[in-house]
């Protein structure tokens, strides 16, 4: 008599099965194929999370913060910052995500900001801003370009002193963003793709870099985005310089620190 293999429930599944088939269950992100490439062949490639300490800087409701924790990451902060008594929604959405994935103790929700936050004894081993670094202060951020620049970039020393004072040994930093110029930014021209972008608000991979490099980290590789949607093959035809410039210049980066 043939016997049948009972498929396995999602909470005996584990890592990035367990998350993905999570994702794809409740259907929280447009498309569960386009998340995974993205985070596994962009955002967190070559990422091991196991037995890890994370923190996700203007992380909104954590999705991208629930694989680190799904895959065995030991702590995950994810700092969403509450102005005027409200997080939009993020908390809430964060706590459903988590009664969804099952991650109970792991992963945790932070509503200050980086200036005001106190880590305790936690050093962190993977640092992500998913384009969340211009907002850490967007006046600042505006100025490294200009006659307020050596104001503007004290200012960012600053924080990204206390942010190394956080980090451990060896850690990795993980920043995405829009470069500053894009070409309908340069003749005026709403971009499409990305319609409420500032590009006046953002700064190049090259800008943040050198900023970083100041403080301590060190090693940056620097990857321009296509589209999600276009996947691989957009990667390698649009994910260069020229392709990103033309579409919404988005940008990846990441540094290790050497303390």
């Amino acid at each position: 008599m043939e016997t049948k293999t009972k498929p396995k429930s999602l909470n005996k599944m584990k890592g990035s099965d367990h998350y993905f088939n999570v994702v794809d269950k409740y259907q929280l992100y447009g498309s569960t194929n386009r998340l995974k490439f993205y985070l596994l062949d962009i955002l967190f490639k070559g990422i091991d999370f196991k037995g890890k300490t994370v923190l996700d800087i203007g992380g909104g409701n954590g999705l991208y913060s629930f694989y680190a924790a799904c895959m065995g990451a030991k702590k995950v902060v994810v700092m969403e910052p509450v102005m005027d008594g409200s997080s939009d929604g993020f908390e809430d959405e964060f706590n459903d995500f988590k009664e969804k994935f099952g991650t109970k103790d792991n992963i945790v929700f932070n509503k200050d900001f980086l200036q005001e936050y106190d880590p305790g004894d936690d050093k962190y081993d993977v640092v992500l801003m998913h384009y969340s670094i211009n907002h850490l202060d967007e006046q600042a951020c505006e100025d490294l370009i200009g006659e307020k620049k050596e104001e503007a970039k004290a200012k960012y020393i600053k924080v990204l002193k206390d942010l190394v004072k956080m980090s451990s040994n060896n850690s990795t930093l993980i920043i995405t963003d829009a470069s500053r110029y894009n070409f309908y930014q340069k003749f005026g021209i709403t971009n499409p793709i990305a319609p409420s972008i500032e590009w006046e608000k953002h700064n190049t991979p090259k800008v943040w870099a050198a900023l970083l490099k100041e403080v301590g980290y060190t090693n940056p590789v620097t990857q321009w985005l296509a589209l999600n949607a276009f996947g691989k093959l957009g990667k390698i035809v649009l994910g260069n310089k020229v392709g990103s410039y033309f579409l919404h210049s988005f940008f990846y980066l990441k540094m290790d620190l050497k303390k």
